[in-house]
């Protein structure tokens, strides 16, 4: 790989998101600042696609999804207002889709990417786009007139998207959906009736399950699934420790499990309560390896760890204890490399580390380096 900002500071790569064959990310080098980048996992391959704002200021491109082929992502002007662009990978195919919404929350469904974006008049509603002017609009305005439902979490799920809001009718925060029209965008469940609401977050589809937690019966969150009907709504068992992100990958539901910074470790579901345990206790006793970055890589989990004599390392599960193991240590011994931003690409896996040596770069881990999975 390349060493974009030659040097201790790194060129910081994020966003990473593969599309046919290349892998696109953000990242400064130091002179166009935080810009648009694509790379075919050489050095020659990689390169600078767009300076979207010149100078040492950047774009800062974030929110990089993927739909219908086309890379759509949220970059600022030179006046620090937030838009909507969308990329082929070319300086002539990267242009703005539209201008004056303030757009984040990028998620693909279909061919289409929906958001949440601001506008003075509806204030924070969701809207849609399929990477022109004219089909990028407001889906709803859940909350009538200038004030905003905030719509967060949104979350591809099968054919839907599901996300969190507030709205005039039900108060508080719950669980709402689209299919990306006006129609087919409605509260799936009013779980804690009243103002209060029940505050879903963490979504995460399986199957055409998602899965979320909330706060049903109380402040602790609870882990929750649904189908998207009020009566396929359910709580799924009683869990303890507390759960909290959660990522699906090989069939089944990780998450972190702990309470206030004690014994936080690596938890998975299979959707029942007997189905939902403890994988691994990294570091045994009430002390933390703390798994963060959890990410999905085929029917593999990516996620970080912390152990005293490592640091805080690379590390993959199938969902099995003997399936749960650190596959790099950029920096031998208790010192942490701190890796992240796991994304797939071709034959390897692609991640963002600090090595000590050159900074915060791009590293690549062959996937022919992993056993089979062992679930």
């Amino acid at each position: 790989m390349d060493d974009i900002a030659p040097g201790l500071a790194g060129s910081d790569p994020q966003e990473l998101t593969p599309v046919g064959g290349l892998l696109y990310f953000s990242a400064d080098d130091g002179v166009h600042g935080r810009e648009l980048w694509k790379s075919d996992g050489t050095a020659a391959g990689t390169r600078l696609v767009e300076d979207n704002v010149p100078g040492p200021q950047g774009s800062a491109p974030r929110s990089l999804t993927v739909a219908d082929g086309k890379l759509f992502y949220v970059a600022v002007n030179a006046s620090y207002d937030a838009e909507l662009w969308k990329s082929d990978g070319t300086r002539g195919g990267t242009t703005r889709v539209k201008e004056g919404v303030a757009p984040w929350d990028l998620v693909a469904l279909g061919r289409l990417v929906i958001f949440t974006a601001y506008d003075p008049e509806t204030g924070s509603e969701l809207w849609r786009s399929n990477g022109t002017r004219a089909g990028t609009y407001r889906l709803a305005d859940l909350v009538p007139g200038p004030g905003s439902a905030n719509p967060i979490f949104l979350t591809a799920v099968g054919d839907k998207v599901y996300f969190a809001a507030f709205t005039t009718e039900f108060g508080g925060r719950e669980l709402f959906v689209t299919d990306g029209t006006s129609a087919g965008t409605r509260l799936v469940k009013d779980i804690v009736p009243g103002d209060e609401g029940s505050y879903p977050e963490g979504f995460v589809g399986l199957g055409d399950t998602v899965y979320f937690t909330a706060t049903s019966t109380g402040p602790t969150p609870e882990l929750w699934k649904s189908n998207g009907t009020a009566a396929g709504t359910v709580r799924v068992g009683t869990v303890s420790p507390v759960p909290f992100s959660l990522v699906a990958a090989g069939g089944q539901v990780f998450f972190r499990g702990g309470a206030d910074g004690v014994d936080v470790e690596l938890w998975r579901t299979q959707g029942t309560a007997s189905g939902t345990r403890r994988v691994k206790d990294i570091v045994p006793g009430p002390e933390s390896s703390d798994p963060q970055d959890m990410t999905a890589v085929g029917d593999w989990l990516f996620f970080t760890a912390f152990q005293a004599d490592t640091g805080r390392e690379a590390w993959r599960s199938d969902g099995t204890e003997a399936g749960t193991v650190r596959v790099a240590e950029l920096v031998p011994g208790p010192l942490s490399s701190y890796p992240g931003g796991f994304t797939r690409s071709g034959s390897r896996v692609y991640f963002a580390g600090d090595d000590t040596v050159t900074g915060d770069e791009l590293w690549a881990l062959p996937l022919a380096c992993l056993p089979p999975s062992r679930k």
